[in-house]
């Protein structure tokens, strides 16, 4: 029901992402903290990065300037940069962990944008009957979904009530200088600084069935040592999207929206079965599209990362079928983007088998 209803307005606000991967044009004169621009190359990023971080420990959240808090938002992430060429200008006490070059990749703006647009309409459908969408962001970096999520499009800030619909965000962030600049950006986010296993372990356990909305960006590499954390044999990926995925939608509220942005080989291939089968027992995906990697200039659409990425969308269905719907057999066998061409937001170039497993 939910395809039926909403699929042409996820097409319609998502299909012009393969417009919009132009240059972004240069920052107007009079800021507007709803479209930060994001740093392209890498000395822009690095530039960027370091001037976020020596003004974020300047201040104390909730007192910085607006111009400021362009400047924070300008941090994208140490992600295929280099922290040793320019450890000496980092702040003290505030040094980028060394899995930031591997993990982190913020979401694009316009994409972050992009899938607010698409899921903001469906807030009123989501919220609990004392109206609030207690929303979760497991990955969080600085916030980019969360700002899309929170901008004049949505509710304009935090416990702010847009046509009876009051957004909470819960958001997970390992990254300690990510962290901080968060609750610079967002102090009225309710923010955990550590690994998700551990959340999961402590708190989230508790929260099964909580949230009614998930959006996230999580990271696409091996878990490594967090993985360690959370003891529970269910959850056992090596892939850390995959864990974050699985486990954030199992967290939702029956009719609870997950939106996840993942590699582009989870939905192609056998290799991802086994993990496919187990999300679709317990979540319906509503839509799935796969993005362009790169726009129209031959640059990566997110920058220094070179990936393709799905859109994944998904309902959850508050309980477990016995087997999978007949109707989803398909996507466990890889053939999603077979069956909905059009939904591939641009030229495809080569094959991907989709055979590494999650």
């Amino acid at each position: 029901a939910f395809v039926t209803r909403h699929r042409a307005r996820l097409e319609a606000t998502l299909a012009p992402l393969v417009a919009l991967l132009a240059e972004p044009a240069p920052a107007p004169a009079a800021l507007d903290l709803d479209v930060p621009r994001d740093g392209r190359t890498k000395a822009e990023r690095t530039a960027a990065n370091l001037v976020a971080m020596q003004l974020v420990v300047q201040k104390t959240p909730g007192h910085f300037t607006a111009a400021e808090l362009g400047t924070l938002l300008g941090y994208t992430g140490w992600g295929g940069l280099s922290i040793e060429s320019v450890r000496a200008k980092f702040p003290p006490g505030l040094i980028p962990e060394t899995f930031g070059l591997i993990h982190e990749y913020y979401t694009p703006t316009i994409l972050a944008d992009a899938i607010a647009d698409a899921i903001c309409p469906l807030l009123p459908s989501l919220a609990g009957t004392d109206g609030v969408v207690r929303a979760l962001e497991p990955s969080a970096g600085i916030g980019r979904l969360i700002r899309a999520h929170s901008a004049r499009r949505c509710v304009p800030l935090q416990g702010s009530t847009t046509n009876g619909v009051t957004l909470r965000w819960t958001a997970i962030e390992y990254s300690n200088v990510s962290s901080k600049l968060l609750a610079a950006v967002r102090p009225d986010v309710a923010l955990h600084t550590m690994p998700f296993e551990r959340w999961m372990t402590h708190e989230g356990s508790r929260q099964q069935g909580t949230f009614n909305l998930a959006v996230s960006n999580p990271p696409y590499g091996e878990r490594g040592a967090a993985a360690l954390e959370d003891t529970d044999a269910f959850y056992k990926e090596n892939r850390a999207y995959a864990y974050f995925m699985r486990r954030t939608l199992d967290l939702l509220v029956a009719g609870g929206l997950g939106v996840f942005l993942v590699p582009a080989g989870f939905l192609t291939g056998n290799g991802n079965r086994a993990t496919r089968e187990k999300l679709l027992l317990r979540h319906h995906l509503a839509a799935a599209f796969r993005l362009p990697s790169q726009n129209d200039k031959g640059r990566d659409f997110v920058p220094g990362a070179n990936v393709v990425m799905d859109v994944l969308i998904w309902r959850s269905r508050g309980g477990e079928l016995t087997e999978v719907d007949d109707d989803d057999q398909f996507i466990v066998d890889g053939d999603y983007f077979e069956r909905f061409p059009q939904h591939i937001l641009g030229t495809v170039d080569g094959e991907s088998n989709g055979e590494e497993e999650a």
